[in-house]
């Protein structure tokens, strides 16, 4: 995936959580390293409100995250699928 398109979806994501707009990740690994403290729950509370750390390498910023935010994350991989089935 491009720079340019990593940035955009990004930023789409952070649109959304600020918003509090569900978001569906599907086939955007290159998205998992940004998005780290957000799909670990690392928040931060300041001023009664949640905030999490996302960025592009070395470059972060806290993003304010709505409390209705939710993030699905759906891994079509053979291996989740087939091995790591219940």
């Amino acid at each position: 995936m491009l720079l340019f398109q990593i940035c955009y979806n990004i930023n789409r994501i952070k649109t959304c959580m600020g918003m509090g707009r569900p978001v569906i990740l599907l086939n955007l690994d290159d998205l998992y390293e940004s998005l780290y403290d957000l799909l670990n729950q690392y928040f931060s509370i300041w001023d009664g409100r949640k905030y999490v750390h996302v960025g592009l390498g070395n470059h972060r910023v806290k993003s304010f995250v709505h409390d209705k935010f939710r993030l699905v994350h759906r891994d079509d991989c053979p291996i989740c699928c087939n091995v790591l089935s219940i």
